[in-house]
């Protein structure tokens, strides 16, 4: 596939309901452990409706995307080779059990250079219509 024809292809858009125990789960794998991502009465004591999940939960519900990304034919990535250079995330709204989030992605930036194919995938995650996260992943693989 043509590098024009990759940029801005689109990814989902797939939904990804935010259960309780993943939220848990989640902050423990992680050490992070602030009683605001495990204990409603902590939250609901520092302001929040119920528990909350911690800001890089946004991984887990953007991971699919990744997925499609990682195994789309067009692309023709050399997993073997390939590295996830560099994350960041834009937080809008918080993160709540029961919510239901959907993702879509999309390739903003995609070329090779000595030997190295380098590409950005941007993530929206929205609940509802309303934007709750916004992410860029930048990953680098070495061609064959």
């Amino acid at each position: 596939m043509d590098t024009k024809n990759i940029i801005s292809k689109i990814y989902g858009p797939v939904k990804y309901e935010v259960g309780r125990e993943k939220i848990m789960e989640y902050a423990m794998a992680v050490n992070d452990l602030n009683p605001i991502y495990l204990k409603d009465e902590e939250a609901i004591k520092a302001g929040f409706k119920s528990i909350v999940a911690p800001p890089l939960f946004s991984v887990v519900y953007t991971w699919k995307i990744v997925e499609m990304v990682l195994r789309d034919p067009d692309l023709a990535l050399n997993l073997a080779m390939f590295v996830h250079r560099e994350q960041s995330f834009d937080f809008v709204e918080l993160v709540y059990p029961g919510d239901v989030i959907s993702t879509e992605g999309k390739i903003i930036d995609f070329y090779t250079k000595t030997g190295f194919q380098f590409f950005t995938l941007e993530t929206t995650s929205f609940r509802n219509t309303a934007i709750i996260a916004k992410g860029i992943s930048t990953f680098v693989v070495r061609r064959r």
